[in-house]
């Protein structure tokens, strides 16, 4: 499919077909992502909204499988330092309930898994009145560690600035910043920052697209980034933006696509990583757009979804991420993208209405 044809209403039409077909059941291929479950829904609903398809689900029966995810706060001994936020699944064995369930024994929340759970209720438009806002983040405290790090659970894990991002991200949705230390937390990201002004997901590794994303989003979203309201162009006193805006555009191949790091093939879901940074930095404009698009175009499926690679099988992560990339190229059929929060600018634009009610 060429770049100039994915536009057309029959393709964006077999993209929403593609996310509703997963929606209602994946295929026994996605079985070892079960314990991810709640985040290939998140990546399904956020489809859909961008694609202004949110009317064919019914809204009311996801919010209560969501609030069915939350880890309640419990008096087991065993359960009593346990992350109160959103499970991945429901595989543990909790009991299925709209209002969610105590923490069982090596069960507990998952940062990541909270995010999507967060994201998912925002652009449902629901008003968090059941969300276990206090026990969430000062649970949320404990995964903090002293280098300003997270782990996702609070049986421990790696630790990189994935997990910073997704704690930054669910205190901006909470409005709440009581699950996080700001100055620690901004001191381990900027001491992930490598020699080429890139990012790696941890100090001393190589710049990766997607660690960069959560990098920039994470300092824009902690008040670390300014955008001059007349210019539009970003600056920080804590890193050279000029040079994270060079090292992104150099991630951009002669066949359009964005590579994650120096010296590899292009992948689709870059057009949200590293096009997505450029956006938040005020150089989106320094994307080649129909280059992109033509690559997109390349790696998009004619029965819907997008895959890592052109002529690959498309997947949900994949098919998120290239809608992600067609909204920002400002495709008029698309709802616009809010790129900090990875969620549709009309949700959250809802979240901002929220808070003044």
């Amino acid at each position: 499919m060429d770049g100039n044809e994915l536009f057309g209403q029959a393709d964006l039409e077999a993209h929403t077909q593609f996310a509703l077909f997963l929606f209602h059941g994946l295929p026994s291929s996605a079985q070892c992502e079960e314990t991810n479950r709640i985040t290939l829904a998140y990546f399904l609903i956020s489809s859909l909204d961008l694609l202004r398809t949110l009317p064919f689900i019914d809204k009311t029966q996801i919010i209560d499988w969501v609030y069915a995810h939350q880890v309640l706060p419990s008096s087991r001994s065993d359960a009593s330092d346990c992350f109160n936020g959103f499970r991945g699944s429901l595989f543990s064995g909790a009991i299925f309930s709209p209002l969610g369930a105590s923490a069982l024994r090596y069960d507990g929340g998952h940062l990541a898994s909270t995010y999507s759970a967060l994201a998912i209720l925002s652009i449902l438009g629901d008003n968090f009145s059941r969300v276990q806002k206090h026990s969430l983040l000062m649970s949320m405290r404990k995964l903090q560690q002293h280098d300003g790090s997270f782990t996702s659970t609070h049986m421990g894990s790696e630790t990189d600035l994935r997990y910073i991002y997704c704690a930054v991200a669910i205190s901006v949705i909470l409005k709440d910043w009581n699950g996080i230390d700001k100055g620690n937390a901004i001191r381990y990201v900027m001491s992930c920052q490598s020699y080429d002004n890139g990012f790696g997901l941890s100090p001393g590794l190589e710049s990766h697209g997607g660690a960069t994303y959560c990098a920039i989003a994470s300092l824009f979203m902690l008040g670390c980034i300014y955008m001059d309201p007349l210019s539009k162009e970003a600056s920080s006193t804590l890193f050279d933006v000029k040079g994270v805006i060079k090292w992104c555009v150099q991630r951009q191949t002669k066949s359009g696509g964005y590579q994650g790091r120096s010296n590899k093939d292009p992948d689709a879901c870059y057009a949200f990583w590293v096009a997505g940074s450029l956006h938040l930095l005020g150089a989106g404009h320094l994307c080649n757009v129909n280059a992109l698009e033509n690559f997109l175009g390349k790696c998009a499926d004619k029965h819907g979804g997008f895959s890592k690679w052109p002529g690959e099988t498309p997947d949900i992560l994949h098919a998120y991420y290239g809608i992600c990339g067609l909204s920002l190229l400002g495709k008029p059929q698309l709802k616009c993208l809010c790129c900090k929060l990875g969620i549709s600018t009309e949700a959250a634009e809802k979240l901002e209405l929220l808070s003044q009610v």
